[in-house]
């Protein structure tokens, strides 16, 4: 989307966006923290974790009614850092590759 030559993008929900190019930067930059954080809590020697033990290490000032939106997201993150062989999966649970 950084390629195309957009003045406005009409979200399925929120304000119109108006400097295009600046919120998808933030969206990616977002989502490879998120990236970052997920191999973090990988690494940090606890063994294999499912999705929410993973939410619980990273989303801690996130109230907990939220976790299972969450837990979704970070599975999305793990399949792609499983499709790029930097993660693993085991009886839906994670570990560094």
């Amino acid at each position: 989307m950084l390629a195309l030559d957009l003045e406005t993008i009409y979200p399925a929900h929120g304000p119109v966006i108006r400097n295009p190019k600046e919120k998808i930067g933030e969206y990616i930059a977002h989502r490879e923290l998120r990236e970052r954080q997920v191999l973090e809590a990988l690494g940090d020697g606890g063994g294999p974790l499912d999705a929410m033990a993973i939410v619980k290490k990273i989303y801690v000032d996130y109230p907990e009614y939220l976790h299972a939106a969450a837990a979704s997201s970070i599975r999305s993150h793990l399949k792609k850092l499983e499709r790029e062989g930097r993660v693993v999966e085991h009886e839906k649970r994670w570990s560094l590759n």
